[in-house]
C-alpha cells in the first residue's frame, strides 16, 4: 500500500512538471511571437526549446522504453507460444541447446515440428544439441531430479521422433536439419530464431527448468551473443555426435562382408553391439571368424565376443544404460544379440 501511494505521489509530480513545462514553453513562445528582432528569436527559441522537452518526454520516451521491453524481457517460464511463433515466422536459422527440447514434449510437440518444417522449406538451418542421456552429467541432472525415469523415457523417445522426423523433409532440404548429441553440461540454455534468443540457466534442485526465468534478448545482446557462442564451442567439440551415429554403428562382417546398422553402447570396458541379425549371421556364415569393422573407423579391426551368461555386472551395466539410450528394450530385462567388439590384439 506505501509503495502504491508512493508512485501515485510520484506520478503526480512528473504529470505536474510536464504540465508545467508545457505551459512555460507555450508562454515564451506566445510571448516572443509579437516581439522584433534579437529578443523574438530568444524567446521563441528557448520556447521551442522547452516544448521539445515536453515532446521528447510524452512522445519519444514511451516509444524508446518499448523498444527496450521487446528488445530485452523476463519471462517467468518458458515461454512455449512465444519460441513457437517465432520458429513459424523463422527463415534463417534455428538454434536449441538444452537437456532436451522443452517444445518436443507430448503438448506442443506436433506444432513444433509442423513449424520446423515450414521453416526447412524457407531454407532457415536447424541446429539441435541434445545432453546425451548415459552421460556423466545427464546421470547428476537425472539425480537431481530425484532420479526421474520419466525424464529418461522422454528423452529417449525425443531422439528417436528427431531421427524419424528426418524422412518428413524434402530429400534436397535434410541436410539443414543437424541434430548433435553433447556430454557437457553447458552454462545455459538457447532457443534461438533467426535473431532472438531465449536463455536460461540451469537451476540447483530438483527443478525441471522450464519453470525458471527465461531472458529474451536479440543474439547481438552480451548475454544472447555469449550463450550463442557457447553453442558453437559444444557443436564443434570433437566429442558431440550427429544423432545419426549416436543412435546407430556400421558393422561389416569381414567373412562375409555382410554390413549391419547395429544399436550399440559405450562402456568403460569397450563398444557392445545389440543387434540380434548381427549375431546371428556371425554364427551361421562366419563360422569360427568373427572378425568385423566399423565402417566409421574402418582402418580398426575387431572382433565380436559373446557375452557370459554369468557375467551379471556386464550385463546390469547393459540394461542400465540401453535403456537410457534407446528406451526399454522389446524383451524386458534382456538384450538378445548383444556382443563386445574387442580390438584385435588388444
Amino acid at each position: 500500500m506505501r509503495r502504491s501511494r508512493s508512485d501515485l505521489r510520484s506520478r503526480r509530480v512528473y504529470y505536474g512538471a510536464l504540465g508545467l513545462i508545457l505551459l512555460l514553453g507555450a508562454a515564451l513562445t506566445a510571448i516572443g511571437v509579437p516581439l522584433d528582432g534579437a529578443a523574438q528569436d530568444v524567446l521563441i527559441n528557448l520556447g521551442s526549446s522547452v516544448l521539445g522537452v515536453f515532446l521528447v518526454a510524452v512522445v519519444l520516451e514511451p516509444i524508446i522504453k518499448f523498444g527496450r521491453r521487446y528488445e530485452e524481457q523476463i519471462h517467468g517460464g518458458f515461454p512455449h507460444r512465444r519460441f513457437l511463433d517465432g520458429i513459424a515466422s523463422c527463415s534463417q536459422r534455428v538454434r536449441i541447446m538444452g537437456a532436451w527440447p522443452y517444445v518436443m514434449e507430448a503438448q506442443w510437440r506436433a506444432e513444433f515440428l509442423d513449424a520446423l518444417l515450414a521453416a526447412i522449406r524457407r531454407n532457415a538451418q536447424v541446429e539441435i544439441l541434445i545432453l546425451d542421456p548415459t552421460s556423466p552429467a545427464a546421470l547428476q541432472r537425472r539425480s537431481d531430479m530425484r532420479d526421474s525415469s520419466e525424464i529418461s523415457h522422454l528423452v529417449t523417445e525425443i531422439l528417436a521422433a528427431l531421427d524419424t522426423f528426418r524422412a518428413r523433409i524434402p530429400r534436397e532440404k535434410q541436410t539443414r536439419l543437424r541434430v548433435r548429441i553433447y556430454n557437457t553440461l553447458p552454462p545455459a540454455r538457447l532457443y534461438r530464431w533467426d535473431n532472438r534468443a531465449l536463455s536460461s540457466f540451469f537451476p540447483a534442485g530438483d527443478r525441471w527448468g522450464s519453470d525458471v526465468r527465461h531472458y529474451e534478448t536479440n543474439v547481438t545482446s552480451g548475454l544472447g551473443h555469449f550463450v550463442d557462442d557457447q553453442f558453437s564451442l559444444i557443436w564443434n567439440d570433437p566429442r558431440s555426435r550427429d544423432l545419426t551415429t549416436y543412435l546407430r554403428l556400421p558393422v561389416r562382417i569381414q567373412a562375409t562382408g555382410r554390413t549391419f546398422q547395429v544399436r550399440y553402447v559405450v562402456l568403460d570396458d569397450g563398444v557392445y553391439a545389440i543387434d540380434p541379425a548381427l549375431t546371428d549371421s556371425l554364427m551361421r556364415n562366419a563360422s569360427t571368424d568373427w572378425r568385423v569393422c566399423v565402417l566409421d573407423a574402418a582402418e580398426t579391426e575387431y572382433t565380436a565376443q559373446g557375452v557370459p551368461d554369468d557375467d551379471d555386472e556386464a550385463w546390469e551395466s547393459l540394461l542400465e544404460f540401453y535403456t537410457l539410450k534407446y528406451g526399454e528394450p522389446p524383451t524386458p530385462g534382456r538384450l538378445p544379440g548383444a556382443v563386445r567388439l574387442v580390438t584385435r590384439g588388444g
